[in-house]
């Protein structure tokens, strides 16, 4: 019986492979170019939408990548060469694998646990109040996601919160834990785009100034204060939708904090090892955060533009690996290295390179998609050409590259915005929302960084119904409550 069962997943699976194939290579013959869409852009549509296919059809990351792949060099748009560097040894892939690296070898040494148990002692008082416990308890893990943020929250925040959430009593399967699971993927996703001078962010600004038909003038304080407190209201909006989907919050009023070995005092303190691991930890991430000061071309620019993330990473490895503690290194690396999920790494490799063919202005897609999104955005209502923007931003960034995504509805939106800056609104604060909530993207593999990691949880993976009923909901709600703060700050903060 095992055996035929086998067999039929195989056959499955084959019949699978074959029909992404004649997606991938029957599609781009019968279908016509439109539009701006060049014959290249209707053969990398086709390449994406056949490894999307595989993905959920199968649930196999390795093999639906390497088709994807092997595709995207059959049809010219990437050499052999340029596709396995960009996918193995680009700046983007390095900095991924070290960073990734450190934080399971910090994860490993149990130091993170520990932080949680801490956390559930500090909030004992309110034991009684467990709704409230769960807002100030998420509200306190979202000011983190604004530092640590994408896949080293994945690898860090997430087993802390897991603790946690064993500690108290809850079960992976259980609703409250897959609600809150899934607001933590979001805000890994969007929170820390809330500082308002991250480089990418800093980017897309330009991209935004560039297609304005009136004077902009970006303040970094204004788009940081309406977006931290309007992604806050969203949170504590989700913890009520978590309550009345009927999320049990209420296993901590019973919890007897002085019964379970793992919350007494003694078992709530880091060791050497553990303090050691956090300090290079951070001192990574802090790096991460400060911007260059010295002025370009410079030595000093030189200098601290090598010790990047990337680089910082690297050397915390080095220097975890040497330091030693009763004779053994402070760092496993080799044990962290076997750890890494190398199948979600070698999706997100693939599908930076798919999604961002699709993004390219050279193939017709993106101009293709303001062409038809146009039309849609001639309202006279500011919360309504909100929402439609945000609505449409939340979309387009679950199906592509999360960046082509904020270019194409900042470009977009830009054309629309002059009426409502005569009228007196501050469009800063939209331009934000956009920002934060074209990296809320968990739907699907290839969504964004972070998806797959989602995704592939086992309870995600046994209960499909919840991510396509829930997910969408709580973005729903989301599109909703950042339109309103787009239009309440729009109106708040002088333009």
């Amino acid at each position: 019986m095992a055996e035929k069962l086998k067999s039929d997943g195989f056959k499955k699976k084959l019949l699978m492979m074959i029909g992404a194939q004649i997606i991938m290579y029957i599609g781009p013959l019968i279908i016509p170019t439109w539009g701006p869409v060049t014959p290249m852009g209707v053969k990398m549509l086709c390449v994406y939408v056949g490894v999307l296919f595989m993905f959920i059809a199968t649930g196999d990351l390795f093999s639906g990548s390497l088709l994807g792949m092997l595709a995207t060099i059959l049809h010219g748009y990437s050499t052999a060469n340029d596709m396995f560097l960009n996918v193995f040894g680009g700046s983007s892939s390095t900095q991924m694998v070290a960073m990734l690296t450190l934080a399971t070898c910090v994860r490993e040494t149990g130091a993170l646990d520990i932080l949680g148990r801490k956390i559930i002692r500090a909030t004992r008082g309110m034991k009684k109040l467990p709704f409230l416990f769960c807002i100030v308890f998420m509200l306190a893990m979202y000011i983190v996601l604004w530092y640590i943020s994408g896949l080293a929250a994945v690898m860090t925040l997430f087993p802390m919160f897991e603790s946690i959430a064993k500690t108290v009593g809850y079960e992976v399967d259980e609703k409250w834990h897959k609600i809150m699971i899934v607001i933590l993927f979001l805000m890994a996703g969007g929170a820390s785009y809330s500082r308002g001078t991250n480089g990418l962010l800093l980017g897309w600004i330009g991209i935004f100034e560039k297609a304005v038909n009136f004077p902009y003038v970006y303040k970094p304080v204004q788009f940081m204060i309406s977006s931290r407190i309007t992604l806050a209201v969203i949170l504590i909006v989700w913890m009520l939708v978590a309550k009345l989907l009927g999320a049990d919050m209420k296993k901590l009023s019973k919890l007897e904090f002085d019964s379970i070995p793992e919350l007494r005092k003694e078992n709530c303190k880091w060791d050497k090892r553990q303090i050691i691991c956090l300090i290079l930890f951070f001192a990574v991430l802090i790096r991460s955060l400060i911007t260059n000061p010295f002025a370009k071309d410079t030595l000093g620019y030189l200098i601290f533009a090598t010790f990047d993330l990337r680089m910082g990473s690297f050397i915390a490895l080095v220097l975890g690996t040497y330091i030693r503690i009763d004779g053994k290194p402070i760092m496993d690396v080799p044990k962290a290295l076997s750890k890494l999920p190398w199948g979600v790494y070698l999706v997100l490799g693939t599908m930076m390179t798919i999604a961002g063919a699709l993004s390219s202005m050279d193939l017709g897609i993106r101009a293709w998609l303001v062409q038809i999104l146009s039309p849609i955005f001639g309202t006279s209502n500011y919360y309504l050409f909100c929402f439609m923007i945000l609505l449409f931003t939340v979309f387009i960034t679950n199906l592509m590259s999360n960046q082509a995504t904020i270019m194409i509805m900042l470009s977009l939106a830009a054309t629309f915005m002059d009426k409502f800056v005569d009228a007196g609104y501050n469009v800063t604060p939209l331009v934000a929302m956009i920002c934060c909530l074209g990296n809320f993207a968990v739907l699907l593999y290839c969504s964004g960084p972070i998806s797959p990691y989602f995704l592939d949880r086992k309870e995600m993976k046994a209960d499909q119904k919840f991510v396509f009923t829930v997910v969408p909901l709580l973005l729903l709600v989301c599109v909703a409550f950042a339109a309103g703060g787009a239009v309440i700050f729009g109106k708040l903060i002088p333009a």
